[in-house]
């Protein structure tokens, strides 16, 4: 999907693959309405009291169905007040329809998580993600246009939900309706503060495409999202180091503190790592690397992408700091720090988009990690005592010797130059003794979770 993303960003231009990703930004902020925390909620529930399960499909189904009426509802009427052309607005009729069938297939296949079968969520990620590059490889091989491609979005999910509703009604319950609004209110009182958290995390994600959008600049908004996209990838990839660490996190904090600081430790040495050399290095490959992937007429997303790679950066040091939290039963201490962030974050878009545009944008976000950071790191020290300083120094040795060389070697191949940088940035850290064998080994032992 990274690689497809990034041809059609290349086919379409920049003007519509920033039309594109306006109305995904914009029907991924609404598609909270459409779930308000309800699939975690259910994951959560029906994982604990598996007999539930029908009652709690029934009644979430009917309630998707009304909050998907009002989101859709809302959405338009946002996009009365706020005019847009009949291009942005034909995707985005499309789009909504996307989001509320993906919205119910992805409730069904929390159906899978609650039961732990996986397997069955995993083939429907697979099926989906093969027919939107199935489609997408059709759309640019007959020279299709946008609206071809969010039929073909919609196509895709559609195909998705139906096999899910399949697996369930064959291998976990009967699929009806119910209106028990009692349980409704139960739902919907337990289901809110996902809701929110989830708002926060859309409003990071998206809300800067959306303004962007909002103020007409639909080119900015395809430069931006070329910028965002290699970020997003990286981000990810933090997300899944603080997955595998939150288990053994969770279970020390109620074992021994002396341990759960010792791991927080080994946690932040293994970020440090990855981090201050992909930020480093991310400015200075920054240029190549964002005109091999998305070509010349991205260029001004350049600037968008150096800052936003320091983005990427604090927020793996923020996965030291915020899943830690929560794992130590601080869940509203994290919630507020999320939404401390994502309102400073809209607060600065709305000053600085009109000032600078898409670099306002990048700029916004950068500054609203920060300061979770710092928040995030301010509570923790609260709870437990711990010392990262000691793991800095040497992954930034490491990466200033990285930096030397880049420069040296700057006329190389982009592709060269990270691998040639990263392998002088491991022998260097190697050499100063900032990694070891026994790192590799415990980082092993945590994804296996032992």
């Amino acid at each position: 999907m990274f690689f497809l993303v990034i041809w059609l960003a290349r086919y379409l231009g920049a003007t519509v693959y920033g039309k594109l990703m306006f109305t995904i930004s914009i029907v991924n902020l609404f598609s909270i309405i459409t779930d308000f925390g309800l699939t975690s909620l259910f994951t959560r529930q029906v994982a604990r009291y598996k007999n539930e399960v029908r009652r709690y499909v029934a009644n979430i189904i009917s309630i998707k169905i009304f909050l998907s009426i009002i989101a859709f509802i809302l959405l338009f009427v946002v996009l009365f007040i706020v005019k847009k052309d009949n291009q942005t607005i034909t995707l985005l009729y499309l789009m909504s329809i996307w989001m509320i069938l993906n919205s119910f297939s992805t409730f069904f296949q929390s159906v899978f998580r609650a039961f732990e079968k996986m397997k069955y969520e995993a083939l429907i990620k697979v099926i989906y993600v093969t027919n939107i590059f199935i489609l997408g490889v059709i759309t640019i091989s007959l020279n299709l246009n946008v609206i071809f491609l969010a039929w073909f979005y919609v196509l895709s999910v559609f195909v998705s939900a139906l096999i899910a509703i399949l697996f369930v009604k064959k291998y976990f319950c009967s699929i009806t309706l119910k209106f028990n609004f009692k349980f409704w209110k139960e739902l919907l009182k337990k289901s809110w503060p996902f809701a929110l958290s989830a708002m926060f995390i859309m409003i990071y994600y998206y809300m800067d495409s959306v303004m962007l959008g909002f103020m007409g600049q639909d080119k900015e908004v395809g430069w931006y999202n070329a910028a965002y996209r290699p970020i997003m990838f990286l981000i990810m990839v933090s997300g899944l180091i603080s997955t595998a660490f939150f288990p053994a996190i969770s279970k020390l904090y109620k074992q021994s503190i002396n341990r759960l600081e010792n791991l927080i430790y080994k946690f932040s040495k293994t970020i440090f790592i990855i981090s201050i050399p992909m930020a480093i290095g991310g400015v200075l490959v920054g240029h190549d690397l964002i005109i091999l992937l998305f070509g010349a007429e991205y260029t001004k997303s350049i600037l968008a992408f150096q800052i936003l790679i320091w983005t990427a950066s604090i927020i793996y040091i923020s996965s030291i700091f915020g899943p830690t939290l929560q794992a130590c039963d601080q869940q509203k201490k994290h919630l507020f720090g999320v939404g401390l962030g994502a309102l400073m974050n809209i607060i600065l878009n709305i000053i600085l988009i009109p000032l600078f545009s898409l670099y306002g944008a990048a700029i916004a976000t950068l500054s609203a990690e920060i300061a979770v950071v710092i928040y995030m790191h301010i509570n923790l020290r609260k709870i437990i005592s711990y010392k990262i300083s000691k793991n800095l120094w040497r992954p930034i040795l490491s990466s200033l010797a990285m930096a030397i060389f880049l420069l040296l070697v700057n006329n190389l191949y982009v592709i060269i130059q990270i691998l040639l940088g990263s392998l002088i940035y491991f022998i260097i850290l190697f050499l100063l003794r900032g990694i070891n064998k026994k790192d590799i080994i415990f980082f092993k032992q945590v994804v296996l979770n032992k």
